[in-house]
């Protein structure tokens, strides 16, 4: 079975590869599906660090431009930005987004996945808990690392690069190339 969300959900942080992923995640949905919204999450770490929100706001109008790029303006890309990029915050961003805001836009929460490749490991599993609470499928983009000159760096080559998926919809988690 073959199923296409109309909305994703995306964790941003400031590592330099965050964009390269969403854009990767959200352009795979939007090839196979009528992929109409895009909630982009994202915080300043634990602090107020200016620099880091400046550099996050950088991320996003990157993030934003790629998804218009390569989507056209087709996918509606929403801000949301958290205090803090702890589990407690992101679970508390990701169940208002599927409370409030997926249905406003006329979506089912089964519509909407929700990746928790992006961000930090804490807001990775308050996306995680907030989509096991609702039912709502989520992806992680598995990344084949390598090694060059004694130091480990994550695969340019995007064949390299597959989605793991669960969805309640489905018996047991997916592992492929292809995303659904």
């Amino acid at each position: 079975m073959d199923f296409r969300y109309r909305g994703i959900i995306w964790l941003l942080s400031p590592g330099r590869e965050s964009v390269r992923f969403a854009r990767f995640g959200i352009v795979t949905h939007a090839q196979r599906g009528p992929l109409e919204f895009c909630w982009c999450i994202y915080s300043n770490g634990k602090d107020e660090d200016e620099l880091i929100k400046n550099e996050l706001e950088q991320r996003f109008n990157e993030l934003q431009k790629e998804i218009k790029d390569y989507c056209g303006k087709q996918v509606q890309v929403f801000r949301y930005y958290i205090k803090k990029s702890d589990a407690e915050h992101t679970f508390e961003a990701v169940k208002r987004i599927y409370e409030n805001e997926i249905q406003t836009n006329g979506l089912s929460p089964h519509e909407v996945i929700a990746d928790i490749t992006g961000g930090f490991a804490s807001m990775s599993a308050g996306m995680t808990l907030a989509c096991s609470l609702v039912g709502a499928p989520v992806e992680y983009i598995q990344v084949k690392y390598l090694e060059d000159n004694g130091g480990i760096y994550p695969s340019r080559q995007e064949q390299d690069w597959h989605h793991i998926r669960i969805d309640p919809r489905r018996n047991s988690p997916e592992k492929g190339k292809e995303a659904s």
